[in-house]
């Protein structure tokens, strides 16, 4: 159970082709632990964009393993 959630939603600014290659290559395989782990709930896929709600205190995490400036992250 998440203690303190905050729903955040990750988009992609002029989707490239590859998009989604480098997505799942700096963050799906961290995702999937996290959600093992319950540090994120509710995990919603959109065709160019995802959200989910996560621990307050994780989300530098994910602004860390999305250091692409393709990726918009922003709390919803």
């Amino acid at each position: 159970v998440i203690k303190d959630p905050i729903k955040l939603e990750i988009s992609f600014e002029n989707p490239k082709y590859d998009f989604r290659y480098r997505f799942d290559n700096q963050i799906s395989s961290w995702l999937n632990w996290a959600d093992k782990n319950s540090i994120i709930a509710n995990f919603d896929q959109k065709e160019t964009a995802v959200s989910f709600d996560i621990e307050r205190e994780a989300v530098y995490i994910v602004e860390n393993l999305l250091d692409d400036s393709d990726f918009i992250i922003k709390t919803i």
